[in-house]
Parts: structure tokens; sequence; C-alpha cells
């Protein structure tokens, strides 16, 4: 996979944009990409932390503790500990634990969601764990004829909160959706993760008939939404993407800044 300049990622953006046909839209997934690390991981661990979570979760989190073969008990948060701890050992699938990090906010109201998240963008030092090139890139390349949409598996809320903050200009965020209640999250999912293949499905459910100019990402299960553009470029590739980069010949990885 070779490297290439921002300067160079935006022409051959730009170049592709005039030969697709309209809407055209640049797509971006965003932990590991617009920074490093995971803020849906940072706000759960943060709810962990001050054992935030409430107990209208409990039920949803008893019954996946259940089904999976793990203790269980009265206190929500340690419910939810047992099932995270479980996914960092491998025993508990990521893509459940991405959709209980979503709905673990249940019995908050949104407005509670982005206040709790402002907190955390400060107190995890987001703004710090910026790539600069992704941000330059994006800025030069969009345009009013050329949206950007970030793409992610990690809570919605929590994802525009840090994009605002990261002060990006973007069209829109499409993100894990809890569903919602007279603006209070409730214990389940509102729609499909956007993992992997459903980041594909859900950037064209958002944008119909779509053509991506350009999408950016770090990791394998952004290889989909990769594969959709005529630009596909890696920002910092963790292994697992850089291992299959000879699928995609036409990938390049942005020069790091």
């Amino acid at each position: 996979m070779q490297t290439a300049s921002v300067e160079e990622v935006v022409s051959r953006i730009g170049r592709a944009a005039a030969a697709l046909p309209s809407p055209t839209v640049i797509a971006t997934d965003a932990d590991g990409t617009i920074w490093s690390g995971d803020v849906g991981v940072d706000a759960f661990e943060s709810l962990l932390e001050r054992k935030a979570i409430r107990p209208q979760a409990l039920a949803a989190l008893q019954t996946v503790a259940r089904e999976a073969g793990m203790p269980s008990s009265d206190d929500p948060n340690e419910v939810a500990r047992v099932l995270y701890d479980a996914c960092e050992k491998g025993a508990w699938p990521e893509l459940a634990a991405y959709e209980m990090m979503t709905w673990v906010f249940a019995g908050w109201t949104t407005d509670e969601v982005r206040a709790f998240m402002r907190e955390v963008i400060v107190e995890r030092r987001l703004l710090t764990r910026m790539h600069a090139e992704l941000h330059d890139a994006i800025e030069q390349a969009r345009s009013d004829s050329l949206p950007v949409y970030v793409v992610s598996a990690s809570p919605v809320i929590v994802v525009e909160e840090s994009v605002a903050a990261a002060g990006l200009h973007v069209a829109g965020v499409i993100a894990a959706e809890p569903a919602v209640e007279d603006h209070v999250i409730q214990p389940r999912m509102a729609s499909p993760l956007p993992y992997a293949h459903g980041k594909v499905a859900a950037l064209l459910a958002r944008v119909p008939g779509a053509s991506v100019a350009a999408a950016f990402g770090d990791n394998l299960f952004d290889l989909e939404m990769l594969r959709l553009a005529s630009v596909p470029v890696a920002i910092r590739p963790k292994p697992r993407l850089a291992e299959r980069a000879h699928e995609l010949p036409s990938m390049v990885q942005l020069a790091a800044r």
C-alpha cells in the first residue's frame, strides 16, 4: 500500500468526484480514523467509573448476560462490567458489546447524554488525539456539492458531540442509534448497528444512490465502505486492514502529520 500526501489525496478526490454521478459524497469512519481510540468506549468506561448506569438498563443487561451464560446481579453497573470484561477477553462478541454500549444509557435523556459526553471529551483529552492529516484532507476536499458523512458503530450522540468538538464540518453523522421515546433513551436498538457491511447499508439508506468519491478508515470492518469508494484511503491502518490491503489495490495510506 502506497503512502500519499494530503495534497495528492485531495487531488485524486477532486478528479473522482468530477467523473461520478450525483449525489456524490465522502464517507469517513470515526474511531481510529478521525481520532485515536474509541469514543464509544470512552463514554462507556466513564459511565462505569461513575457507576452511572441507571436501573432502566438492568433488565436488558440481565437478559444479555443470561443468554451469554454469564453471571448477573441486581446492579446494572456490575452486570455491564462483567459483559465488558468478557468482550475484552474475547469471550463475548464485539458487535454485541457495541450495541450494549449504545442502549446502556437507558433512562438518560438525550440532553443528559450530550452534556455527559462533553465532559468525557475533556476528561479523555479527545482533542489531543486528533489525526491532523484526516482533518486537513476532509476540510480541503469537502464542498457544497461533496458533503462528508461520518459512519460509525459508536453511539450517535457520542459521535456527534465528538465531531463537533473536533471542529469538523460534516453533512451528517450515521452511527449506532438507541430507541428513544419522549427524549429518553430506551434499552434497545432503534436500527441495525453500522458495522462492517452495515456501514455501507446505513450510508446508502441515508443518501440513496450515493456515489462515494472517497472513504477513510483504519480497520478491517471499514473495508466494505472503502471498497465502495473511488478513492479508498487508510488512516494509520491497523494490522488487520493492512494485511488485507492487497484486496484493494487502489487504496492508499494517508501520510501522518
